[in-house]
């Protein structure tokens, strides 16, 4: 069962979340192509976790989160793979978008295969623009409301979903 053991980070700071889970075998081989499938099924994860609400739409650069097909919610770099010595992992540097208050943090989704295999999906460094305190502190409120409970129910659903079925 996946669990939490990271929580967003105060104000100002960069936001940071990690989700992982056990896993009785490897969901990817260990290849880069294994590294892009681990980003690949998240990103079909994010689409029908919000029913076609926010998708991935493919740039040159990276992936956009896009809602409604036009509003940039994320801008994501290209895939960084990597693969070897029981790690595979798929990371993308976060490039942008209305919900980020510029270029900076990664989100991470890794297997490590030792004695156990562990899957997990992180963000180190985010920096999001509804957490910044206002006057009112209505955008901390919204980011903490609504932003973070979405990414945490995708999260929770993509490693779910990859325990039950097997592989990705």
């Amino acid at each position: 069962m996946p669990s939490p053991s990271g929580r967003p980070a105060a104000a100002g700071t960069g936001t940071y979340s990690e989700r992982r889970t056990l896993l009785r075998s490897p969901v990817v081989e260990e290849t880069t192509a294994g590294a892009r499938r681990l980003g690949e099924a998240y990103w079909q994860e994010v689409a029908a976790y919000s029913r076609g609400l926010v998708r991935p739409r493919r740039v040159v650069d990276g992936v956009d989160l896009v809602l409604l097909r036009v509003l940039p919610l994320l801008r994501f770099g290209r895939a960084e793979a990597t693969a070897g010595a029981g790690l595979v992992r798929c990371r993308y540097p976060i490039r942008g978008g209305i919900l980020a208050s510029g270029p900076g943090g990664f989100l991470v989704l890794s297997q490590h295969s030792r004695e156990t295999v562990e899957l997990s999906l992180a963000v180190h460094d985010y920096r999001a623009r509804l957490a910044v305190e206002g006057r009112l502190g209505a955008r901390r409120r919204l980011f903490e409301r609504l932003q973070v409970p979405l990414h945490e129910r995708v999260s929770r659903r993509f490693l779910e979903r990859a325990a039950a079925q097997g592989s990705l």
